[in-house]
């Protein structure tokens, strides 16, 4: 007989049942429990909840500093109260779980008009799902402006979501592998002007370009860099074609997160001619449901006659927390705390780093930081020992796995961070990382 949902969670269900489930349920091969299988019971703020296997095998409650923030996705902290109140206000006053993208509504217009705010009049929005979703819809304005045929360049390490048309320009073979076909006019290349002229020199002059990287770091690429002097040239070499647009994904990038700007796309064209399509998500809906494609205007009259429909780019709920949290990132100056926080990060990580028995770079901006370490072996040992004995839970990318990611909410306070420096410092120095 079925159980109800209260039932289950009032029943507290034990670890290894919960676990069983996840083994039996879910796929195997994409499904990858994390070391020692945590399974999440709640947050605040910078601390997540959990449950998992100590040493010993046995189950215990832990208490964890979050620098994975559920792929840089807890842009302001769990259960943040105002987003909260913010879900509950639409929810009591409105009694609304979806308008779909056929409709609109006060709440709808009022979020877009937030974002667009931080963007300027140049530019449209249109809500989707999630990010792999939102640069789907930027791959159709590339196929539409080239009458269905486009040439779509992307960079070897850079990844821009799971969906089938994200995947096929995916130069991050792990996320890849066989399940995904491969699609016509797509090129990989090297952050490099030169790698970007070679390839434009043997394209035909007839074929519509777009340039799609992410806006300065990579995401699973472990947040290394992609430097502005290759976005900014690349942005001129595409249009001086007469036949292309430039593609910025900013799904983890933005908010403010970079300590750039709001968009780190706004500082990396400081000066000239913004993006063509903006891409957005993550952070944008502090932990909630939230993805969004920006288009400028000139671009619109070649999606004329075509329509388009998204099922969960209306949720009133969800609409309300991605305009409350652009209006939190602004009122508490949270690009100047992550731009902050990020410097403090480094100083204080370089400052005891000789203390680590193997060499480690410390790479990143703003609350986007990354660890390099020799070996990806090292990374998965941190990601065993840093809950289970140091109290803390960073990310993991690169393109061998070999950088931990630190990306913890927007809010974060200087204490936080030299908390997770002194963890991170005690969890590069344990034995079982040294011996991986």
């Amino acid at each position: 007989m079925a159980e109800s949902l209260r039932a289950f969670l009032d029943r507290d269900p034990p670890f290894d049942e919960v676990a069983g489930m996840r083994d039996r349920n879910s796929i195997p091969a994409w499904d990858k429990p994390h070391p020692h299988g945590l399974q999440v019971t709640s947050g605040d703020g910078a601390v997540l909840m959990g449950k998992m296997k100590n040493a010993d095998g046995q189950v215990v409650d832990v208490k964890l500093d979050d620098c994975h923030g559920m792929i840089v996705s807890n842009g302001l902290g769990y259960n943040n109260p105002e987003i909260e109140d913010a879900r509950a206000m639409v929810r009591q006053k409105r009694g609304l779980d979806i308008v779909s993208s056929n409709f609109t509504s006060p709440v709808i217009e009022w979020a877009r008009e937030q974002i667009l705010q931080t963007l300027g009049p140049d530019y449209v929005l249109w809500f989707v799902g999630v990010g792999g979703e939102a640069n789907d819809v930027g791959q159709r304005v590339a196929y539409a402006k080239g009458h269905g045929h486009a040439e779509l360049i992307c960079l070897r390490n850079g990844y821009s979501g799971s969906t089938v048309a994200s995947n096929a320009v995916c130069g991050q073979k792990a996320w890849v592998g066989n399940s995904t076909p491969s699609l016509p006019g797509v090129h990989l290349i090297d952050p490099t002007v030169e790698d970007l002229e070679k390839l434009l020199s043997v394209l035909p002059n007839d074929r519509f370009i777009s340039l799609r990287t992410e806006a300065g770091r990579t995401g699973v690429g472990g947040f290394t860099e992609i430097p502005d002097a290759f976005l900014r040239k690349g942005a001129e070499l595409v249009r001086a074609r007469g036949l292309g647009m430039n593609h910025l994904d900013e799904v983890q990038t933005g908010m403010g997160r970079t300590g750039r700007a709001f968009w780190a796309s706004q500082d990396i064209f400081k000066g000239m001619q913004g993006p063509d399509v903006i891409t957005m998500a993550k952070s944008l809906g502090a932990g909630h449901r939230a993805a969004a494609i920006a288009i400028r205007r000139d671009h619109l009259d070649a999606l004329k006659g075509s329509l388009s429909y998204h099922t969960f780019g209306g949720m009133e709920e969800d609409a309300a927390a991605m305009g409350t949290a652009v209006n939190i990132v602004r009122r508490d100056n949270l690009v100047e705390n992550a731009k902050a926080r990020g410097e403090q990060f480094q100083k204080e990580f370089s400052a005891a780093k000789g203390t680590i028995p193997f060499p480690v770079e410390v790479d990143g901006v703003g609350l986007m930081q990354a660890l390099a370490l020799p070996t990806a072996n090292k990374v998965a040992a941190v990601l065993k020992v840093a809950p289970q004995k140091y109290g803390w839970i960073p990310g993991k990318g690169g393109f061998k796995g070999e950088r931990l990611r630190l990306a913890p909410p927007l809010n974060v306070d200087a204490a936080f961070i030299s908390r997770v420096v002194q963890k991170a410092v005690e969890t590069l120095r344990d034995p079982e990382v040294e011996a991986a």
